[in-house]
């Protein structure tokens, strides 16, 4: 999970350099890399869906099998805003939406969220925490 947001982080910054019109010093094309980590991350959406219905189905609570869903649900939201703002970066600049643009990246901050949600799993259910196994 922590490849996915380091990847949808990265997708996020391609995003915001391509749309300021910043250069790489490689020549990098901006967009076709973004779309390459998109379809790396969709090509893994099935063994994550079972993971994640695996990872929900063994949640010790309802509660805790309640805030993983959530979880899941604001990641699922995260890479769909990321795929957005990338289809709309992709387009010329004539047929972009800005309006559904900026939307879609201030929806991002559900990022915060999920931190806040990852937080309180840890707190409230540290034996969920798969670092915190062997602690205990």
């Amino acid at each position: 999970m922590r490849i996915g947001l380091i990847v949808e982080a990265y997708i996020g910054l391609l995003a915001e350099l391509h749309y300021t019109g910043e250069k790489t010093r490689d020549g990098l094309d901006l967009v076709a890399e973004a779309f390459r980590l998109a379809d790396a991350i969709r090509g893994r959406s099935v063994q994550s869906a079972m993971a994640a219905a695996a990872v929900r189905t063994s949640a010790s609570t309802p509660v805790l099998g309640e805030l993983t869903r959530k979880d899941q649900d604001l990641a699922r939201e995260l890479v769909a805003l990321y795929d957005s703002i990338n289809t709309q970066l992709a387009l010329p600049p004539d047929q972009q939406l800005p309006e559904a643009m900026a939307q879609s990246r201030a929806r991002v901050a559900i990022g915060i969220e999920r931190r806040g949600l990852a937080t309180t799993i840890q707190k409230d259910f540290p034996a969920s925490d798969p670092a915190q196994a062997g602690h205990r």
